[in-house]
């Protein structure tokens, strides 16, 4: 590629400003705005009311119960559920299979040692 110009630039910049109006000059099939109710139901994923979606149907969390998780055990599985939050200045924590939040600890060169020689117990 040679030595560029200004005048290559202003040569650039026009042509790019003509090619974006006659890009958008032509969308004018946007519409600015939509009706109230949203228009066409049957736009909307290919689901009509009263079709596949009953009439009064409700998609907010309201009509879903969750349940909290339960943490495992030595001697029992956990269950699925909502996660415990976590408390004031639990932040830096993570979750253990149990259910409680823990803070992380930074390992030592004696539990690399150990993790090595197979005998960490955390």
């Amino acid at each position: 590629m040679g030595v560029i110009h200004t005048s290559h630039l202003q040569r650039f910049a026009e042509g790019f400003e003509e090619k974006i109006k006659n890009l958008f000059a032509r969308k004018t099939e946007i519409p600015t705005s939509l009706p109230a109710n949203g228009g066409n139901a049957s736009t909307v994923n290919g689901h009509t009311v009263n079709a596949d979606v009953p009439a009064g149907a409700k998609f907010t969390d309201t009509n879903t119960t969750y349940s909290p998780m339960t943490g495992a055990s030595a001697a029992a599985a956990g269950t699925q559920g909502l996660v415990p939050a976590p408390g004031k200045g639990k932040q830096n924590s993570f979750l253990r299979g149990d259910g409680v939040w823990v803070e992380m600890t930074e390992a030592t060169d004696a539990d690399i040692d150990q993790i090595i020689a197979g005998t960490f117990n955390g």
